[in-house]
């Protein structure tokens, strides 16, 4: 497995239906799919699947060396917080239009 935010998404189609929204939302040349409430709707998509599902930890590629006890990590879980935190800074801000790459 690989440090990609979908992979530890175990189910097939579940990974495929969470990552094909997220792209299609960034690639859309429609700025109000690039909105907050879009963005709102992705995390909210994405943490039903992690409260659904069991999460699949992963060893980190970026550990320190020797350090195995704290490179754990999941990284759906890692951006799905780290999205929410995009949207608790903007959230109040009118017309809003977020891209995340």
């Amino acid at each position: 497995m690989f440090e990609e935010a979908f992979g530890v998404i175990e189910n097939r189609h579940e990974r495929k239906k969470l990552r094909d929204t997220f792209w299609q939302m960034q690639i859309d040349s429609n700025p109000s799919q690039h909105s907050l409430k879009a963005l709102k709707g992705f995390v909210s998509e994405a943490r039903k699947i992690l409260s659904d599902n069991d999460l699949v930890w992963i060893t980190s590629q970026n550990q320190l060396p020797g350090d195995e006890e704290n490179g754990r990590v999941n990284p759906l879980l890692a951006f799905v917080n780290h999205l929410s935190w995009l949207i608790l800074v903007y959230d109040n801000q009118p017309n809003t239009a977020v891209r995340v790459k």
